[in-house]
């Protein structure tokens, strides 16, 4: 009888002991030491800081870019200039009607537990990466029909090339062919231009001067 009792008192004492169902960060305290507390009442937070999930809706035209793995670069404006890095660790496999966007989860390194749940983030998805890609201002390009042209510079006079354009970033554009690195290219006054036309190299900042 002492033996049942001795192991029953031993089974509530080990019920006193919480212990944490995963790694984290505890905060602040709910209750009082004293306190009576009740099953399934809170206690504190437990909080898994590194590596910090985030969130964030891609839009459903760029489903077939995506994929887990791609990396991801995060910026907070509670830590303004700094970039953390990450990758894709899911995809929800439906799209959302009514924003015509995918939900997609990103996981983020957080090893000095910078970031914390609840920050507004501003995700940046890294959908393709090239080495020396080349990139043009993309008011240089020239769009007539269904085809793109630039106007190069040669020996002083302007050379309406065919470009094949790539990926698209803000007030940029790739060029997969039809120009070469170091090429001098127009980027203003492209309806006064045909080829042949005699033009000049404008310092930067000045103003352009009118095709002859």
């Amino acid at each position: 009888m002492d033996k049942a009792r001795a192991d029953s008192a031993a089974i509530r004492l080990a019920k006193t002991t919480i212990k944490a169902p995963f790694a984290g960060v505890i905060g602040l305290q709910q209750v009082s030491l004293g306190d009576y507390v009740q099953p399934g009442q809170a206690l504190t937070n437990l909080v898994r800081l590194d590596p910090m999930r985030v969130d964030f809706q891609v839009p459903e035209n760029a489903l077939a870019k995506l994929a887990a793995g791609l990396p991801v670069r995060v910026q907070v404006d509670a830590f303004p200039g700094r970039t953390f890095t990450g990758k894709v660790i899911a995809i929800d496999p439906q799209i959302n009607p009514a924003t015509h966007s995918v939900l997609v989860r990103a996981s983020v390194g957080n090893t000095d537990h910078t970031l914390l749940p609840g920050l507004f983030a501003r995700v940046e998805l890294v959908q393709a990466q090239r080495a020396n890609a080349l990139l043009v201002p993309e008011r240089a390009l020239w769009p007539v029909g269904d085809k793109v042209f630039v106007f190069r510079v040669v020996d002083g006079k302007a050379q309406q090339v065919e470009v094949r354009v790539g990926e698209r970033l803000p007030g940029q554009v790739e060029i997969r062919s039809g120009l070469a690195a170091g090429d001098v290219i127009v980027t203003a006054g492209q309806p006064k231009l045909h080829d042949g036309a005699a033009v000049s190299v404008a310092p930067a900042g000045a103003q352009p001067a009118s095709a002859q």
